[in-house]
């Protein structure tokens, strides 16, 4: 089993080699709607002067408009167990560059195993908004209880972006133990992180959901009231 699985990792190395070394590389466009990340000034090179696989993956999923193809092929990784897998993928999201990694973070949004969650902390701090919104929205839609803990502390960022995905990940797993911090974000001044606190709190139910349902109905923001109202009548 593990000489199938050596050679399946052998397979797959050669399909991305061939991948990204079968045509010249054109350079990015500004207005290229396949460009992801910056382009880099410079290529390095390895010992031997050739590219190293990794960063023809890398400037071939993002110079190149065929990059599908190649995302495709990276996703074939997923045919490995996960055990096997895992560091294959946790060097690609240590990968500088910003769309080999947002393509690693699509290809783990399809595995369910709790490895995952310990794999997505690690870019839940990444220098790029786009990689980390995408690695919290598979956190919350992973339905992992695990992922609780880490959920919470992204009720507290500044970001209402990151705020909401928190909070409709924590109503879907019901945790009625995040009702207080959800309940605490009413005063936010933004309208899109209170709509989620109502619809949540509806959503988990409960005594402390009703209380700051019952605070909603206050609010200045006549749609926040509307809202608060009806799903205290479904209460």
């Amino acid at each position: 089993m593990n000489n199938l699985n050596e050679a399946k990792i052998a397979v797959l190395s050669c399909l991305l080699i061939s991948a990204c070394s079968c045509q010249e590389i054109p350079p990015a466009k500004k207005d290229d709607p396949y460009v992801v990340g910056e382009q880099e000034s410079t290529t390095k090179l390895d010992d031997s002067g050739q590219q190293t696989v990794q960063q023809k993956v890398t400037q071939s999923l993002s110079y190149r408009p065929e990059y599908q193809d190649d995302l495709i092929k990276l996703r074939k990784v997923q045919e490995l167990p996960f055990e096997q897998a895992s560091e294959l993928y946790r060097n690609s999201l240590n990968h500088s560059n910003e769309a080999v990694r947002l393509a690693t973070l699509e290809s783990l949004s399809s595995i369910d195993h709790e490895g995952v969650v310990t794999l997505l902390e690690l870019v839940l701090e990444d220098d790029s908004m786009l990689v980390r919104k995408k690695a919290l929205t598979i956190l919350a839609e992973a339905e992992k209880e695990s992922a609780t803990p880490i959920l919470e502390s992204f009720l507290f960022q500044s970001d209402p972006q990151l705020q909401i995905i928190a909070i409709n990940g924590l109503a879907t797993l019901g945790k009625k133990s995040a009702i207080a911090s959800i309940g605490n974000l009413l005063v936010s001044d933004q309208y899109d992180v209170k709509k989620a606190v109502v619809l949540a709190l509806g959503e988990i139910g409960g005594e402390l959901s009703i209380y700051f349902l019952q605070q909603a109905i206050s609010d200045r923001d006549s749609r926040i009231r509307r809202i608060a109202a009806q799903l205290l009548e479904e209460q």
